[in-house]
């Protein structure tokens, strides 16, 4: 298969799987999902095909 992979965003993947649960799988702390959403940060989090877990943020260039 090609690896299909499914994104959404960092808020609703907290709200499906619980703020303890995304932070182990993500590899950072319950505060710091926390903070990334009050701040407005743009996250999406990545479930492959073959259940692997990642975030990946979107930001302006430059950052200014």
């Amino acid at each position: 298969m090609s690896g299909i992979s499914v994104c959404i965003p960092l808020a609703e993947f907290i709200e499906r799987v619980g703020r303890a649960k995304a932070a182990q799988a993500l590899g950072c702390t319950g505060p710091a999902l926390s903070k990334a959403i009050a701040m407005g940060r743009t996250i999406f989090v990545e479930r492959t095909e073959d259940g692997r877990i990642s975030a990946t943020e979107v930001s302006k260039f430059p950052g200014r």
